[in-house]
């Protein structure tokens, strides 16, 4: 989780998480076994464990965004969040 947490931290630095919305106003919670992400404009929100292996593949992300749906865009396609 402090590596999932270290890579959010370092994207929103950069201003690389957003919201299909538009918005760049993105709230993090940090628990003991998870992050949320919600936009504060729309309140799209995700939450990302790292309890499997496919969590990780956050790890691989340049940019961030969140959908009311649930996806993720990344750099190189789009990847659908794990089921929970």
């Amino acid at each position: 989780m402090s590596q999932i947490l270290d890579h959010i931290s370092k994207l929103a630095e950069k201003g690389k998480i957003f919201c299909s919305c538009g918005s760049k106003n993105i709230e993090i919670g940090i628990f003991p076994d998870r992050l949320e992400l919600k936009c504060e404009k729309c309140l799209a929100g995700e939450t990302i464990k790292g309890e499997k292996k496919e969590d990780l593949q956050i790890l691989n992300a340049e940019k961030l965004e969140i959908f009311p749906l649930k996806l993720y865009t990344l750099n190189k396609g789009t990847y659908k969040s794990p089921e929970k």
